[in-house]
């Protein structure tokens, strides 16, 4: 099933369903099934590798992209958590 961004599918009743705020495309409702992450008006979103979550921060090990849009990207692995650089 084909949405738009913003929404999702559901197989069952065949509507596309708004997508959790943060999320520019998902799979579900919530931000643990984010594809895309977006901003929601106030606030901006990341999305954390290796996972289709969104937060508003990068969880430890990760720090924003100063390059691409609404992602984290992996810190060195000597490093527990780093700011704007690997």
């Amino acid at each position: 099933m084909n949405c738009p961004n913003g929404k999702y599918g559901n197989s069952t009743d065949f509507i596309c369903y708004t997508c959790t705020p943060g999320c520019l495309t998902c799979t579900d409702l919530g931000l643990d099934k984010c594809t895309v992450c977006g901003n929601d008006g106030l606030d901006k979103y990341y999305k954390h590798l290796d996972k289709n979550t969104c937060g508003l921060t990068c969880p430890n090990g990760q720090f924003i992209s100063a390059s691409i849009n609404n992602i984290c990207q992996p810190c060195s692995p000597v490093c527990v958590t780093c700011v704007n650089t690997a």
